[in-house]
C-alpha cells in the first residue's frame, strides 16, 4: 500500500506551539504546486470515501481524533490509523489508495490537506470508494 506515516515535531513553550507538517523534501519531484486545504468532520462523521488515480495527498489532523481508513484499491489490503492531534503525524496517501476519516469523541476533527495536484472539474481525478 502506498502510504507513508510522518512523526511530526510539534515544538510547544508558554506561548503556544509550532508544527512543522510537510517540507520539501518529502514532495521532490513535484513539478508545480497542487493545493493546500482544510477539511472538517462534526462527530461521528466521515470524510472522504474515494481515491484518486494519480493524485498523491498527505494529511495532518490539526484538531481532535479520528479514524483514517485505508484500502489499496488493486490489492484490496486495508489499513485504519488512528489520528489525534496532540500526537500529530503526516500521512502521505498515494494514488489508487482510497481513504476516508471518521471524527471520534466530541471535538469536531480539522484536517489540513496537500495535494499534489490542484482538483479540476473538468478532469476530477476522484473515483468514489465505498468504506
Amino acid at each position: 500500500m502506498d502510504v507513508e506515516i510522518i512523526e511530526a515535531d510539534r515544538k510547544e513553550d508558554e506561548r503556544g506551539w509550532l508544527l512543522k507538517i510537510l517540507q520539501r523534501g518529502r514532495i521532490q519531484g513535484q513539478a508545480e504546486f497542487g493545493e493546500l486545504y482544510l477539511s472538517a468532520a462534526r462527530p461521528g462523521r466521515v470524510r472522504g470515501g474515494h481515491y484518486h488515480e494519480q493524485t498523491t495527498e498527505w494529511f495532518c489532523l490539526l484538531q481532535g481524533s479520528g479514524t483514517l481508513s485505508l484500502a489499496d484499491v488493486d490489492t484490496r489490503e486495508r489499513r485504519d490509523l488512528a489520528l489525534r492531534a496532540d500526537t500529530p503525524q503526516t500521512v502521505r496517501i498515494g494514488p489508487r489508495v482510497a481513504h476516508a476519516i471518521r471524527c471520534e469523541g466530541e471535538e469536531a476533527c480539522l484536517l489540513l490537506a496537500y495535494a499534489d495536484r490542484a482538483y479540476d472539474p473538468e478532469e476530477p481525478d476522484t473515483v468514489p470508494w465505498p468504506f
